[in-house]
């Protein structure tokens, strides 16, 4: 075949693939490049649908919500007779609380608990005297005083708190302050005493001094002990404040809190006028039992609480 003949083939057919390269390339590389697009606007409609947003779980604040909680913290009884010394109270415990926010930084709440303490304390000497009448109507001087003493005091409560919350938001954590008042029954109370003791009476008339008579309620430095008896108190009401922090959740929020109890009522209704006054109407003194050092005075309790829960 003639060689011009063969060249000019080839120049045609190069011709033709170069035309067809020009026509089909840009096609290829559209869909090539819409791919991607399209995956893209497939994933950002799926995440719509779902329906998650992080920023939305974080923000989104409910009407009402149930919160689980325990507690632990440091109580102090307050004395006003300074020979009465008390440990502090250790006290731990936990409940359930219900929250209604009515707007988003502001907040009602309302729950019940169970709290438990024990109280340490200790009498190293007392005495007094003071003019009395014998139930045969005869004045004498009763004596009496006490040394040693050592009391242990078990408390359980249901408590009862109301109070009002304020939050801001400070990046993802809501930080509040509160303030409110705790209503507490005391379920169980008990406590056990033991000393040494003295009860006596002089008859200044007669210049008689009866301290050895322990069947007429008579005794110097007789032991004696209480064991798990009863401890008669009423209802307290305790006003507090306190500061605490939300962590955010997709499904529940963790909380720190602390809370100060300012000083309550005094529960202890059942007073008498000096601590262990001893028997009277010339009763056994083995039959006598010590009412607590809680029942002469004036007493109050205020302390520190630490709390931990779950906001749902």
């Amino acid at each position: 075949m003639d060689k011009n003949i063969i060249s000019t083939i080839r120049i045609k057919g190069f011709g033709f693939f170069l035309l067809l390269s020009m026509v089909f390339c840009p096609a290829l590389q559209g869909q090539s490049n819409q791919v991607p697009d399209t995956l893209t606007v497939s994933h950002n409609r799926a995440e719509g649908a779902s329906g998650f947003n992080q920023e939305e779980i974080i923000t989104k604040q409910k009407l009402f919500t149930a919160t689980f909680f325990a507690h632990g913290g440091q109580f102090e009884w307050t004395h006003s007779n300074p020979s009465v010394a008390l440990d502090p109270v250790r006290s731990y415990g936990g409940g359930v609380a219900f929250n209604f926010r009515i707007v988003k930084w502001l907040e009602l709440s309302t729950g019940a608990g169970l709290s438990l303490q024990s109280t340490e304390g200790k009498v190293g000497e007392v005495s007094a005297s003071m003019p009395w009448i014998d139930d045969e109507g005869d004045t004498f001087e009763k004596r009496v005083s006490a040394t040693g003493v050592e009391e242990t005091q078990k408390y359980t409560w249901a408590e009862f708190p109301f109070l009002i919350r304020g939050f801001v938001t400070v990046g993802k954590w809501d930080l509040f302050a509160e303030a409110g008042a705790e209503y507490r029954l005391p379920v169980k109370s008990t406590y056990e005493q033991n000393g040494m003791f003295t009860h006596q009476g002089y008859y200044e008339e007669y210049d008689l001094l009866l301290d050895n008579l322990p069947d007429l309620g008579y005794y110097t430095d007789y032991p004696k002990w209480v064991d798990d008896a009863d401890l008669e108190l009423d209802n307290i009401l305790m006003p507090f404040a306190g500061i605490g922090v939300v962590f955010p959740g997709q499904n529940y929020h963790l909380f720190f809190e602390a809370r100060y109890y300012f000083p309550g009522n005094d529960p202890f209704t059942e007073k008498q006028d000096i601590l262990f006054p001893g028997p009277e109407n010339n009763s056994s003194a083995a039959l006598h039992q010590n009412l607590s050092i809680m029942n002469q005075g004036e007493i109050s309790l205020s302390g520190f609480r630490g709390m931990l829960g779950i906001r749902f």
